[in-house]
């Protein structure tokens, strides 16, 4: 059984699937024997969990399309390597933008919600509705990934770069029974060329841009952000003056609240995320790094040990701050350390 979260296929509606996709292909005289195009990079370079996002968003669509009989999707989707369950030709047609609407309006919806497209309900190639288990997009933020992997997905095939263009039914009646292999184009498309297959990317396709939008809106309408939110020194005065008030209150933890102000002030101070900073040591001073000027300390040198974008480590410099001194990074690291001997 083919299964992802939220849909699967039967053994049987699979191989039956199969059968139906190999048909579209023959049917379209695609090019089965061409090298298969790997997505391998993002838009930003070849970054393994991304590529694992992407891959798994092909496979449900995929399946997805299987249910609706689009065998055209479903055949961009299969991403087999291997030549005896390879399903993706050479020369694909890109996706179906109505596959592409019904796909996003249907991660968006709510558990059991019915789908619909256009004004009508969805139905499954059997005829039965098509309703999510599960929502499972909840942020706007998961249509824009999505769209970025069809993109992706798309541009590694010449012919699915660029804008969309649909196949015309003009062009096609002009080179019915063509075998000179220079196609007629109609007035419409003598600049671009005879539409004879549909190419080009789907995202740009009207309604996909259309559908997007409208979901992107309904979701945000509804999502409560987590996260990064902005810390305003106001905000920074009112930790430091609660975390070292229980100091000075001398509650038995104060070592605890020391602990947290030095590593927020730290943070901040370094612009370190959250893992980085929670992975310091005493031993990550730099005794190499400390600078001393008139019997006092002027800086010192904090050692991370690993970070998102440096894979080796990084070598930071925390200065006194005579200005500010509760904002005084040196001072309070240096007091804790003594606290904490």
């Amino acid at each position: 059984m083919l299964c992802v979260e939220n849909v699967f296929l039967s053994p049987a509606y699979k191989e039956w699937s199969i059968i139906q996709i190999k048909s579209y292909l023959r049917e379209g005289s695609f090019d089965m024997h061409g090298p298969m195009h790997i997505v391998d990079r993002t838009a930003r370079g070849a970054n393994e969990a991304t590529i694992n996002e992407y891959h798994a968003q092909y496979k449900e669509l995929h399946v997805f399309s299987c249910i609706l009989g689009d065998w055209r999707t479903a055949a961009l989707s299969c991403r087999h390597e291997d030549d005896e369950n390879r399903m993706c030709p050479s020369n694909p047609e890109p996706a179906d933008p109505h596959t592409i609407c019904k796909y996003i309006m249907w991660k968006c919806l709510s558990s059991g919600e019915e789908l619909l497209f256009k004004g009508s309900r969805v139905k499954d190639i059997n005829g039965r509705d098509v309703r999510p288990r599960i929502q499972q997009w909840h942020s706007p933020q998961c249509v824009s990934k999505f769209l970025a992997s069809i993109k992706a997905l798309h541009e590694v095939y010449e012919n699915l770069k660029g804008d969309y263009m649909d196949k015309c039914d003009s062009c096609l009646r002009l080179n019915d029974n063509n075998t000179s292999g220079i196609w007629k184009s109609c007035p419409d498309h003598s600049r671009l060329g005879a539409a004879i297959k549909t190419r080009g990317g789907v995202i740009t396709n009207d309604d996909v841009k259309a559908t997007a939008q409208k979901c992107k809106k309904e979701l945000d309408a509804k999502h409560i952000r987590k996260g990064s939110v902005r810390l305003l020194p106001a905000h920074v005065k009112t930790i430091h003056d609660h975390l070292i008030g229980k100091l000075q209150r001398g509650v038995k933890e104060n070592l605890w609240f020391l602990e947290c102000w030095v590593l927020i002030l730290v943070g901040l101070t370094c612009f370190l995320r959250a893992n980085e900073l929670l992975s310091l040591k005493v031993r990550n001073i730099r005794k190499e790094g400390v600078q001393i000027n008139h019997g006092k300390v002027r800086n010192l040198t904090v050692e991370v040990e690993s970070s998102k974008a440096d894979h080796k480590p990084v070598f930071l410099k925390l200065y006194r701050n005579d200005d500010q001194t509760w904002l005084c990074p040196v001072r309070w690291l240096l007091f804790y350390i003594s606290q904490a001997n």
